[in-house]
């Protein structure tokens, strides 16, 4: 039975306080930002590559993170814990490897102008996990307060689940404020598909996911515009950010009053699709890996 398993890496923009994170596969090849591994079953091992590339000392510590969905039904990678069971985790078959080869939980490191460090990323994925999509991450918080960044994802399916539709572009019209994106079904059944949209600003750590209306959060999304038909077929969308923008341009000023709205944010984009279990009783939204993209927001 063969498994797969997609490694998805997100490059933290570069600012003056952080490091840049790169992965290399097997064959010494850097992928940078965002590549997928497929991989087979049996122990799989990735190395992580960070590099100051700054004038100055890059302070950070690269965690676990198990994917959790929270009540407002978005998903975020938090903290792994020991003793913590999250159903569908890969968290307890991964492990983060020091310079010396040894496992590690957490690695806290600082690096000087120009200075590199490679740790070990291995997943053992045991072969009685024959049914069910797992999920986990590991992500580096840069110490000096301003923000924190996932920069990796791990997805793990077997054959016998329902295949996942792709997608298969995210990129951003400049001109028409506008996102584009395509997806299409590689499975043999009806699916439906969904984004939601983080934006943030690695210089200030401004981060938002959505607007507080009445203490409820209404997350910032973007659909595709009806199901997916099995077989194939692609179906291209787009999504008007301007009004996401003008959010956006409150919720800073209400944050960092004395500065100016960023020209430039990144946006991260977790795809979720919607699939029918147990004679279609059942409808559940299941995570895709993360994408993301720069858009100009003047």
């Amino acid at each position: 039975m063969n498994y797969f398993l997609t490694l998805i890496l997100l490059c933290a923009h570069l600012t003056t306080s952080a490091c840049l994170v790169l992965q290399k596969d097997d064959n010494g090849k850097r992928s940078h930002p965002a590549i997928k591994h497929y991989l087979e079953d049996g122990d799989k091992k990735r190395e992580i590559v960070v590099k100051n590339v700054t004038e100055e000392n890059c302070h950070y510590t690269i965690i676990k993170t198990e994917l959790i969905q929270s009540r407002d039904g978005s998903y975020s990678y938090l903290p792994s814990r020991e003793g913590q069971e999250v159903k569908y985790s890969l968290s307890p078959f991964m492990s983060l490897l020091d310079e010396k080869g040894n496992e590690s939980f957490a690695i806290e490191q600082s690096l000087g102008p120009g200075q590199t460090r490679h740790y070990g990323l291995q997943v053992n994925i045991p072969k009685e996990q024959s049914v069910g999509s797992f999920q986990a991450g590991y992500k580096i918080d840069y110490m000096n307060g301003s923000t924190s960044f996932i920069v990796g994802e791990i997805y793990y399916s077997t054959k016998q689940t329902q295949v996942s539709p792709q997608l298969k572009f995210l990129k951003f019209d400049k001109n028409k404020k506008k996102l584009l994106y395509a997806v299409a079904n590689k499975g043999n059944a009806y699916t439906f598909f969904t984004m939601n949209l983080i934006y943030t600003d690695p210089m200030t750590g401004f981060e938002s996911r959505g607007v507080l209306d009445n203490d409820k959060l209404y997350l910032f999304k973007a659909n595709i515009r009806n199901y997916l038909l099995p077989g194939g077929k692609t179906i291209l969308s787009q999504i008007s950010l301007d009004s996401h923008i003008r959010n956006l341009k409150e919720q800073f000023k209400q944050q960092f009053p004395d500065q100016d709205f960023p020209r430039v944010l990144n946006l991260t984009a977790i795809p979720l699709y919607g699939i029918d279990y147990n004679d279609w009783q059942n409808h559940k939204n299941l995570p895709l890996g993360l994408k993301s993209v720069m858009i100009h927001t003047n």
